[in-house]
């Protein structure tokens, strides 16, 4: 979740199982996303949901290299983008992403409330979305 603290610029791509170094899957790798299919009409990722505190975010899809990836931008806005998805994880047991960050916020330390800000998190739950679900997160 992007929050409120001045503008912290993001590019991020978020693979489950395999970092995508080209368009081909293996067949023991499964690909969430690759952002290949495009924004919707309210410009976010087809598949994905945002979820929005305030402000307005600013995402665009671009290309780099030869994978698109997910620039996200904030300034003064606090939102994230959620999609659901089942996986069995004895099938597929490992969780990769990459991430690229330009600019961290300044000041940012999510251990105190004044200062909570980060530039990116990424969560992976386990089970259902309740109190009682297992919940990884990466700052």
């Amino acid at each position: 979740m992007m929050t409120t603290r001045g503008r912290t610029p993001l590019i991020i791509l978020i693979i489950v199982a395999s970092l995508l170094l080209s368009t081909q899957a293996h067949s023991d790798q499964l690909i969430i996303e690759s952002f290949a299919q495009g924004l919707n009409g309210k410009g976010m990722p087809l598949g994905w949901e945002l979820k929005q505190k305030s402000g307005s975010p600013l995402v665009t899809l671009e290309k780099e290299r030869d994978a698109f990836v997910l620039h996200l931008g904030s300034e003064n806005s606090s939102f994230g983008l959620t999609k659901e998805i089942e996986v069995d994880v004895s099938e597929y047991p490992y969780l990769n992403f990459r991430w690229k960050v330009t600019e961290l916020p300044k000041n940012g330390d999510f251990r105190k409330k004044e200062t909570d800000d980060q530039a990116a998190k990424l969560y992976s739950g386990f089970g259902k979305f309740k109190l009682t679900a297992k919940i990884v997160g990466y700052l």
